[in-house]
């Protein structure tokens, strides 16, 4: 059920420091998020207790946190975490909080907790295992994917594999999301701790839509990818053919979708190339004013169109992903899905992308890449371990 969100500022304490407030949402067994976008430098966070996520039904709902794994079949699948209580790094005196949604009992217990030891226990999903393919067994999915494109079954699929790296004696979450938030000022940064889906990292470089408080809808199609070491600057970067057109799927999947919609009246920007950690990739914009169209229901809408969008898993979308259901032996969980901060007057949804799953004494990473005919497997396995180092060049 909804909670009415009138909030308070609790402010007694004379500063909080982020380590404090997630110490507290551990300690009080509150779900956590932790995140900064993109070129803001502005550290947000947010705690709720479990009960209090929901299935989401619209995009209309103001201050909290969106989330879904790939396998959905349906946006209103998705998580929605309201922000019961909310920290800014910015604004460090205190925390706010929903006071229709919260005791004055969980408040104070919550206060308490963030004058403790800055530590905590986040949550793991004990038991919860992957597969990790070899790259003999990866470098086959992709050319099993390869001749399924050449039968004529779909014209792309994105092919992905999650790896199991140890972690180091004194590895820190906290710190860890803290070092990714400084290396990749261009990404979308966050840290997430919710019972029943464990702990994951993230430093996505993907919108997959987002609204201003203007009234304009984004979105972009971003694929086709390189070592950024390669290129001293953006413009210096050559794309090989299998790579513009693996770009150029996504776009016209996003064109497609605002045809089915007879959406008309839209921006194209791009595309470009466009640096993101330590990698590069092709970028185009679309840019839709929903004031001059009056679709102001277009965010709802073109969620429930674009995800699982072609970037993460295919064209046609139902027999690409038919065919990762059948042939991806691990399971995807949130990787590839989607999150992100939906306020009063904005919203900002990512692909989860370049991301891991922090377990006990080690780390799931996961990536992927979208295949075509002329896909080669070395070339594939080699671009998911760049993927991955985006990540373990950080907390390794």
């Amino acid at each position: 059920m909804r909670h009415t969100q009138i909030y308070r500022h609790y402010s007694k304490q004379p500063t909080l420091s982020l380590s404090r407030f997630v110490h507290a949402a551990l300690v009080c067994q509150q779900a956590l998020v932790c995140w900064r976008a993109p070129m803001t430098g502005r550290v947000q966070a947010l705690a709720c207790k479990p009960e209090s996520i929901a299935k989401n039904e619209d995009l209309r709902l103001k201050h909290g946190f969106l989330l879904a794994p790939f396998a959905i079949s349906s946006s209103k699948e998705s998580s929605w975490l309201p922000a019961d209580f909310y920290f800014d790094a910015s604004e460090p005196k205190g925390f706010q909080y929903n006071e229709f949604a919260l005791t004055e009992a969980e408040v104070d217990s919550f206060r308490q907790a963030c004058t403790g030891q800055p530590i905590g226990t986040f949550y793991d999903l004990a038991g919860m295992d992957n597969y990790y393919a070899t790259q003999i067994e990866y470098e086959n999915l992709v050319q099993e994917c390869v001749q399924h494109i050449r039968d004529g079954v779909f014209a792309k699929a994105v092919t992905s594999r999650a790896a199991f790296y140890s972690q180091k004696t004194d590895f820190n979450i906290l710190a860890a999301f803290e070092e990714l938030e400084r290396a990749y000022p261009h990404a979308f940064v966050c840290l997430l701790s919710i019972p029943g889906m464990g702990t994951w990292l993230c430093a996505s470089p993907e919108t997959l839509l987002s609204t201003d408080s203007r009234g304009f809808f984004r979105t972009m199609a971003l694929a086709g990818t390189q070592p950024k070491a390669n290129f001293a600057s953006e413009k210096e970067v050559t794309w090989r053919q299998k790579e513009i057109e693996e770009q150029a799927m996504v776009s016209r999947y996003i064109i497609n979708c605002f045809k089915q919609i007879r959406l008309r009246e839209f921006e194209e920007i791009g595309p470009k190339t466009r640096f993101a950690a330590n990698l590069a990739h092709l970028c185009s914009e679309f840019r839709v004013d929903m004031g001059n169209t009056n679709f102001w229901e277009l965010p709802s809408v073109m969620l429930e169109l674009l995800h699982p969008t072609s970037a993460v898993c295919g064209l046609p979308q139902k027999p690409a992903l038919a065919f990762l259901s059948t042939n991806e032996k691990h399971n995807r969980r949130l990787y590839s899905g989607y999150l992100g901060y939906v306020g009063e007057d904005a919203m900002h949804l990512f692909v989860m992308l370049r991301c891991m799953q922090v377990i006990e004494k080690g780390m799931i990473l996961y990536a992927g890449g979208g295949i075509v005919e002329d896909s080669e497997p070395f070339r594939e396995w080699e671009e998911t371990q760049h993927k991955m180092n985006t990540l373990l060049n950080v907390v390794r």
